[in-house]
């Protein structure tokens, strides 16, 4: 008897899985997230609302946290174990084999392989562009006017053009930023979308307001002409990128700025990612490929060299003609072959088909277990014969169109077809969503995963969810996913590097991990991924936005989520350019409210070589020593500071000129100098070398007061004041 996949799981009553909160609110206890909203859901294909859900509680026993059958429960094989492994005495060690990301001894979380810079993004773009027509049109105009409006259709390669256009104008040095502001919400309307006080020399800048972003074209116009003004002035340079439907919006003023992008030639585009990838191609495409390039998006035409790429790597031997044909039928013929394929099996079959289309590549007996648990999820009943009496696993796979490879990993035979799967199940059973999504976090807390296949899940159920809209959905399985008992860090950090990639949600997933940041309560694992992936993915493409999510995370509660997310932070400032903008936004942080973590970080700061120049800058000077004067507000703070800075020795010892100018400025010079006298009158406690120390202090602070004063007795018409 044929058993069907049951399209609602089988389920009935209230599920365990309510609908997902919304995001944390700033500065709210991470509590927050545990609560379920009152409505939900993200919307598949924009019209209708898909079912969402909150993961059980974290400290809830679950039994799929289990080693599979035939694994080790401890043991230290590098290239077997995932998880967190304690033999014997000593520090605790974890070994993330073939891992994305990996953990160090200390707890800190590292991308294993160095992620491309700024530079180097453009350097492959450059390899893979391909001039439309209007390109030199915009270049030119980009020159002359310091703007340039583009336009040209949805996946005609308008941003990649946008972003050499801007590398180009700039001469070589790239200092690429994407606009609005990091912190600019719609809400706000026009206000703090475009801040000419944040512009630098020489800046590249990209404002998109096509596609998901055209609700940004009417507040951007309302600012757009003074900021366009401080771009010049900063010699600078801005590319605006709209929809061409969105040129009757555009007010008269900029219209003359427009110049419309043809799409690129797609043979010359295919034949630049082929060079790009290695794969060399002599002569004329296949009459397949040059039927399907005119209708394909520069995007599909990038996957469809990837496709070839991994081909290429699964069979050296085929060559370049095959590896583009089978790439060829993963985007355009698997889906209807999987559709005619899944017509002819069984409910357990089916369950095997979509087991191995996410964990291809990993071990037959994690997909067995695999297997065995999304059957378990769905309701589908157990057969009816003896275990022994049933097909054998070998078996189970051929009838699936899957093999047992010598190594006992478990393959489809055709590159990309299990993508096709992956994307037709969710396609095709919607309503199955949230069965899916539990039996996946069941899946990757299996003990005696590798790395490699924890975080090959992890990235199709990311691809997945982030291909049918369900962001926020994701979201909520990244903050259960911190708060399970198997460290999974390291696959947290995989999912938010695939959706900061999305060209469609990337934005939106830096705006999450600003809230997640700026919530200074949120679980500490969690927190300590977002170090890492400010620090090594969000700052290569993004280092403004890079310093704003390490300074909130500087704030956490956590002692340990402080020091990781300061050092990040101090790495990442090295350039003079983000140093000074730190430093300022410290000073301005500061002016409003004092946090003990912000003068920590001001002190560190200091203490670095391009930190210790700006605090002696004239310019910068006023602004700290303004900022500072909240210091001064509680005495005994003030009294602490000045005392610790003036036993400094180096650039932070300059900082004491700052705080006596800050708080003479607020009228607290008596009770510093009072303090002062202080330190020196108690030289009879404490050694020699203490009371040296004491007396320097002193003599350090009443002598910068005393300059003070004279240097103000000495200013025209300031006698009477002094």
């Amino acid at each position: 008897m044929t058993v069907e996949l049951p399209l609602d799981g089988g389920r009935s009553g209230r599920s365990e899985w309510d609908e997902p909160p919304a995001p944390p609110a700033v500065d709210e206890p991470d509590a927050v997230l545990d609560e379920p909203a009152a409505t939900g859901g993200d919307s598949v294909d924009g019209d209708s609302a898909a079912p969402v859900h909150t993961p059980p509680a974290a400290d809830t026993p679950r039994e799929e946290d289990r080693d599979l059958p035939d694994t080790p429960r401890s043991h230290t094989e590098l290239g077997t174990v995932y998880g967190l492994i304690h033999t014997g005495d000593g520090d605790q060690h974890i070994y993330l084999s073939s891992a994305a990301f990996t953990i160090d001894d200390r707890g800190r979380l590292h991308h294993r392989v160095p992620l491309l810079v700024g530079e180097d993004q453009v350097a492959h773009l450059r390899k893979c562009f391909f001039a439309p027509d209007g390109y030199r049109d915009a270049l030119q105009m980009l020159a002359e006017r310091r703007t340039v409006i583009i336009t040209g259709e949805a996946g005609s390669g308008r941003t990649t053009a946008a972003k050499i256009l801007l590398a180009t104008a700039g001469g070589g040095e790239i200092r690429l930023r994407e606009l609005p502001e990091d912190d600019y919400d719609v809400g706000d309307g026009p206000t703090g979308m475009l801040l000419p006080e944040r512009l630098s020399r020489g800046e590249q800048l990209l404002l998109d307001l096509s596609g998901p972003n055209r609700e940004l074209l009417a507040p951007a116009q309302a600012v757009l002409e003074g900021y366009r003004n401080a771009v010049r002035a900063h010699d600078s340079y801005l590319v605006v990128v709209i929809d061409p439907d969105q040129r009757i919006e555009l007010r008269d003023e900029f219209r003359d700025l427009i110049v419309p992008l043809g799409r690129p030639d797609g043979e010359q585009v295919l034949r630049r990612h082929l060079a790009a990838q290695g794969i060399a191609w002599e002569g004329e495409f296949p009459d397949q490929i040059k039927a399907w390039i005119p209708k394909a998006r520069m995007g599909e035409i990038a996957e469809l060299v990837r496709i070839a790429g991994e081909g290429r790597r699964s069979a050296p031997e085929a060559g370049p003609a095959e590896w583009l044909a089978q790439a060829l039928d993963a985007l355009t013929a698997y889906g209807a072959e999987v559709e005619k394929q899944v017509e002819g099996l069984d409910s357990w079959q089916r369950a095997l088909l979509l087991t191995v289309a996410m964990f291809e590549g990993a071990r037959s007996n994690v997909v067995a277990a695999a297997a065995g648990m999304l059957a378990e999820q769905v309701k589908t009943p157990e057969p009816e014969e003896p275990r022994l009496q049933r097909p054998t696993f070998t078996s189970r796979l051929k009838d699936i169109e899957a093999r047992l490879e010598p190594d006992h990993s478990v393959r489809f035979g055709r590159v990309g077809y299990a993508a096709a799967v992956r994307n037709w199940f969710w396609d095709n059973y919607p309503e199955l969503g949230r069965d899916l999504c539990v039996w996946i976090d069941q899946c990757v807390r299996l003990r005696g995963l590798t790395g490699r296949d924890r975080d090959q899940a992890v990235a199709h159920f990311t691809r997945e969810m982030l291909r049918v809209g369900r962001i926020e959905e994701l979201f909520v399985y990244i903050t259960h996913w911190a708060r399970g008992r198997l460290d999974l860090s390291a696959q947290i950090a995989y999912a938010l590097s695939e959706a900061l990639a999305h060209d469609g949600f990337s934005r939106k997933v830096r705006r999450q991990v600003l809230l997640w940041a700026r919530n200074h309560n949120l679980s500490p694992r969690l927190a300590r991924v977002l170090v890492t992936v400010s620090a090594q993915v969000i700052a290569d493409a993004w280092p403004d936005e890079a310093m704003v999510r390490l300074h909130q995370l500087t704030r956490h509660t956590a002692r340990k989520v402080q020091e990781e997310a300061t050092e990040a932070l101090l790495a990442l400032v090295e350039q003079p350019q983000l140093c000074l903008r730190l430093m300022l936004r410290i000073a301005d942080a500061l002016s409003q409210r004092y946090r003990a973590t912000d003068v920590e970080l001001l002190e560190r700061l200091a203490a670095t070589e391009p930190g210790a120049s700006l605090v002696d800058d004239p310019q910068v000077r006023p602004v700290l020593v303004q900022a500072l004067a909240t210091v001064c507000a509680q005495e005994t703070v003030l009294v602490q500071y000045a005392y610790r800075w003036a036993l400094a020795t180096g650039a932070a010892s300059s900082l004491v000129d700052l705080l006596v100018e800050a708080a003479e400025r607020a009228g607290q010079g008596v009770v510093l100098y009072a303090a002062a006298l202080r330190w020196a009158m108690g030289t009879q406690h404490g050694g020699s070398a203490e009371r040296a120390r004491r007396v320097r202090a002193a003599r350090l602070v009443t002598r910068r007061i005393d300059e003070l004063h004279e240097a103000w007795r000495q200013r025209p018409g300031q006698e009477e004041e002094a």
